[in-house]
C-alpha cells in the first residue's frame, strides 16, 4: 500500500487505499446511482468460450440486444504524484518481519517492448528459479520467496518487487536486491539460463490456456487494453527468440536500480 501511494500518489485511485470511514460513508442512493450510471449494455462485453452452438449469438442478441441503454463513455484523467522520496521506512512497533516492496512505473501492456520485459522480469525475479530467489532465498536463507512482478493496469503500469525477511535482514537484503539489480545491467544472460525461461514460460502460457475458461480469460485481458490476437503471436515469438543483447539492451533501459522507489517495514 506504501508503494502504490509512493508511486502515484494518495488521491490516484492505484495509490489510494479506503479506510473504515470512506464505507461507512456510503448510502443506498450512492449505490443506486453508481449502478444505474456504470452497469449497463454499452459499457458491457459478453465473452463465449467453449462447445458454443450455432444459433448462440442469435439468443445473445435476443436476450440482450435490445436493453436500453443511456451510457456516456467518458476517459477520466487522474494525475500522478509521486513521492521524492526513493527510500521510505516506517517503522512497525513489536514486528518479528521486515516487508520489502521496491518498484517504479513501467510501460503498459501495449507497448511493444512489453513480451520482452516479461522475459527480463521472469529472470530477474519472475519464477522460483530467478536471480532474486537464488540469492535472497537459497543462497543467504533471508527469505521464504521474493518475487517480481508487473502489473499493467488500464492507465498506468507498474513493476515492483516484494518479499518479507528476518526484522535483522532488511538493509542486507535491500543490498542484494540492488547487486542483482546492477548485474544485469553489466552481464549477459548465460545461453543455459536464457533457454530455461523460454521453457518456462512457453510451458506457462500453454497451462494458462488449457479449457474454455482459461481462453476466456485470455481473451478477456486482450480486451481491456484494446489489442488483438497478434499480441499473442509477437509474445511468443518474443519468448523463442530474444537474444542476451536485446535482454541486456532492455536492463539498461528498465531496470536501473536509482529509478526505484524502496518501501521497507519494520
Amino acid at each position: 500500500n506504501a508503494l502504490d501511494e509512493a508511486i502515484f500518489g494518495s488521491n490516484h485511485p492505484y495509490g489510494y487505499y479506503p479506510k473504515a470511514a470512506d464505507y461507512l460513508a456510503v448510502n443506498q442512493e450512492d449505490l443506486r446511482q453508481f449502478h444505474t450510471a456504470n452497469y449497463q449494455m454499452e459499457n458491457c462485453k459478453i465473452i463465449a468460450s467453449g462447445k458454443i452452438p450455432s444459433n448462440f449469438e442469435s439468443q445473445i442478441e435476443q436476450l440482450f440486444g435490445n436493453q436500453s441503454s443511456n451510457y456516456i463513455k467518458r476517459k477520466i484523467i487522474h494525475p500522478t504524484s509521486p513521492s521524492n522520496t526513493k527510500n521510505i521506512f516506517k517503522a512497525l512497533p513489536n514486528a518479528v518481519q521486515a516487508g520489502i516492496a521496491i518498484g517504479k512505473p513501467f510501460v503498459s501492456k501495449s507497448h511493444e517492448d512489453y513480451p520482452g520485459l516479461i522475459v527480463a522480469n521472469t529472470i530477474f525475479g519472475g519464477y522460483f528459479g530467478s536471480r532474486l530467489m537464488s540469492n535472497i532465498r537459497e543462497d543467504k536463507g533471508y527469505t521464504y520467496g521474493i518475487y517480481s512482478t508487473i502489473v499493467p493496469y488500464i492507465n498506468e503500469s507498474f513493476t515492483y518487487l516484494a518479499t518479507e525477511v528476518g526484522i535483522d535482514k532488511h538493509v542486507n537484503t535491500v543490498k542484494e536486491i540492488k547487486f542483482e539489480s546492477e548485474r544485469l545491467l553489466n552481464d549477459k544472460v548465460d545461453s543455459s539460463e536464457l533457454d530455461l525461461v523460454r521453457n518456462y514460460l512457453l510451458g506457462n502460457f500453454l497451462s494458462s490456456i488449457d479449457g474454455p475458461f482459461a481462453l476466456a480469460d485470455r481473451l478477456k485481458g486482450l480486451l481491456y487494453y484494446d489489442i488483438d490476437y497478434a499480441y499473442y503471436d509477437r509474445f511468443i515469438d518474443t519468448i523463442k527468440h530474444i537474444s542476451a543483447e536485446e535482454l541486456l539492451s532492455l536492463y539498461q533501459q528498465y531496470f536501473r536500480y536509482d529509478e526505484y522507489t524502496s518501501v521497507v517495514i519494520a
